[in-house]
């Protein structure tokens, strides 16, 4: 029986639980009363899962041990796989009479009371967890989330103070306080409790960082600007906060524009720091943008490329901000540079021909706007109007209706066009330049395409010969 046994623990060691099982079995074969062999089996079908008989084995390990506390508090273990709340409970109430002066036995009482959904009773254990050992990591978390489930806040602020008092500042009670005063809309004590906060080393960063998103939320940009300037003092994890606090106004405070924030983000000690930060360049320029700053757009937007040339959506805000800063041999330069990085892209054909037309070279505008139509036409609808509506509106200055006709004949048949907004269109500008029949064809086609009905055929009876 004792070999059978000491067999059965080697293949345990190795994870061969089939061998292990059958030598414990033989072992028990032999001798009866082998609580280890039916501990050792409890053991192996509880890793395995098989709660039923983990629970049987140990339960007659414990018949032949009855005062083992090891097999009590593994047995209250297998209680809690085996759903068996209640069982578990009670068992460790009666470990924690036989050993008060252990800890855990009170914390699992109040964790599977967590599970039993009896949150008052879980409250109560750990009340008296603290009462009896004190405050300690292993139960100030999970007992400050109950408390925080009930919105217990006046508990909350005073077991978060007494943890950050007694066992050092951290960062989680601190903020565990910080919001039972928010929540309780102590406002003077909030700031204190910051300024508190700002004199620890470790807690300083995050605190200012949390004053900031403070004044920003109340739309105090005074305050949040001031916050921003304190966080120079704590070096990278300062410069890195900042950055965020920048990328945060960008996102949620859009329309909260303020010139001192373009002030303080051009002092920023990152500026040189951020030469190669995609991320935070592209957060500039939405800045500068909402700023109408156009020239440090551009130089965002430039750097930006700089690290990433095959990113088009850089070029494309790189295009409209030289467009809408009217510099347009720059815009014309950009157009010509992106070709290098991207095959067929309409939009560079486009804003190539309007920085043609505005330098006053119409004819390379029609060649760089005509290579935009064929790309244009069958993927990008909106810029396909658009590139047709700056040739027609040439043509019509120029008064050159055949040029127009032309144009609008190379389009091809009624029938090719899925877009009804595209087939009203080209039936507008038939009317434009004095093809009536042309114009009906294509407004009733928009109709059989889904187009407003009532509208289009309001236009058919303004149009019709």
């Amino acid at each position: 029986g004792e070999r059978a046994f000491f067999e059965g623990i080697k293949y345990r060691a190795v994870d061969n639980y089939e061998e292990a099982i059958v030598s414990f079995e033989a072992s028990l074969s032999s001798i009866p009363t082998n609580d280890a062999a039916h501990y050792e089996m409890a053991v192996i079908y509880f890793k395995e899962l098989d709660f039923n008989r983990a629970d049987y084995h140990l339960t007659q390990a414990l018949s032949i041990d009855p005062d083992n506390i090891w097999y009590m508090a593994f047995l209250a273990e297998i209680y809690v796989g085996n759903n068996k709340l209640q069982e578990a409970v009670d068992l460790f109430e009666n470990l924690h009479e036989v050993e008060p002066s252990k800890r855990s036995y009170l914390n699992n009482i109040a964790i599977v009371k967590l599970m039993m959904h009896d949150t008052l009773s879980a409250l109560d254990s750990y009340e008296e967890y603290v009462e009896r050992y004190g405050l300690d990591d292993e139960v100030y978390g999970p007992f400050i989330e109950v408390l925080k489930a009930q919105r217990e806040w006046a508990d909350i602020e005073d077991l978060s103070k007494r943890f950050f008092t007694e066992r050092g500042a951290s960062l989680q009670s601190f903020q565990d306080h910080l919001a039972a005063l928010i929540y309780q809309g102590k406002d003077h004590a909030v700031e204190a409790w910051l300024n508190e906060g700002k004199k620890i080393k470790e807690l300083a960063p995050a605190v200012v960082d949390f004053s900031a998103n403070r004044a920003l939320s109340a739309g105090d940009v005074t305050s949040w600007l001031n916050a921003l300037k304190e966080l120079n003092d704590f070096g990278p994890q300062g410069y890195s906060f900042q950055k965020e606090q920048i990328n945060q106004w960008v996102k949620s405070y859009s329309k909260l524009t303020d010139k001192r924030i373009v002030v303080f983000v051009d002092s920023m000690v990152l500026q040189d720091e951020a030469s190669d930060d995609l991320k935070y360049l592209i957060t500039l320029y939405m800045l500068y943008q909402k700023h109408g700053e156009y020239e440090k757009m551009i130089g965002a937007l430039t750097k930006g490329i700089d690290l990433d040339k095959g990113d088009f959506r850089l070029w494309r805000e790189l295009f409209y901000s030289y467009y809408d800063a009217e510099e347009y041999e720059s815009l014309l330069t950009a157009t010509e540079e992106s070709t290098a990085y991207f095959f067929a892209q309409p939009l560079i054909y486009f804003m190539q021909g309007v920085a043609y037309s505005k330098l006053g070279q119409i004819p390379a505008a029609i060649e760089s706007w005509k290579k935009t139509i064929p790309l244009a036409s069958s993927s990008q609808p909106t810029l396909y109007i658009q590139t047709l509506t700056a040739l027609f509106d040439l043509y019509e200055e120029a008064s050159n209706t055949q040029d127009a006709f032309d144009l609008l004949t190379d389009q091809g048949d009624v029938k090719q066009f899925q877009s009804y907004e595209v087939v009203e269109f080209l039936g507008d500008n038939y009317a434009r330049f004095g093809q009536p029949s042309r114009a009906v064809l294509f407004y009733e086609q928009a109709i059989i395409l889904g187009g407003a009905e009532e509208f289009l055929h309001q236009k058919i009876l303004e149009v019709k010969p």
